[in-house]
């Protein structure tokens, strides 16, 4: 989708077509992108540890009914907390399942030539 949104937007110059950050979820995993075109698109938080913000709000019933390995995407953090948000950097992808993160750089493949 990336890719081709690219080749579609410079085919009509336009120079910087894309501008994203996406947040995805089967019930299973999260996936998240940060990325556009001109290296420079809207921020992206990750949190670090739920077990941090299970700390800083013991009572809350939502951060209770979460689990441990619950995980949180943002545009910004949510509160001023050292060690509990991380930026995801400019184009990268982030996949986050049982408690596992993984970063990894974000490129938009071009679609294949039509025969």
């Amino acid at each position: 989708m990336a890719g081709l949104i690219e080749e579609v937007g410079h085919r009509y110059d336009v120079q910087f077509p894309l501008n994203m950050t996406v947040c995805v979820t089967d019930g299973q995993q999260v996936v998240a992108v940060r990325y556009s075109s001109e290296t420079a698109s809207r921020s992206l938080f990750h949190s670090t540890s739920f077990r941090q913000l299970r700390e800083l709000y013991p009572q809350d019933p939502r951060i209770i009914a979460a689990g441990d390995d619950a995980f949180l995407v943002l545009s910004e953090p949510l509160i001023d907390v050292q060690g509990v948000w991380e930026e995801i950097p400019e184009a990268t992808i982030l996949m986050a399942r049982n408690g596992q993160i993984d970063h990894k750089r974000f490129v938009p493949r071009m679609p294949e030539p039509s025969a």
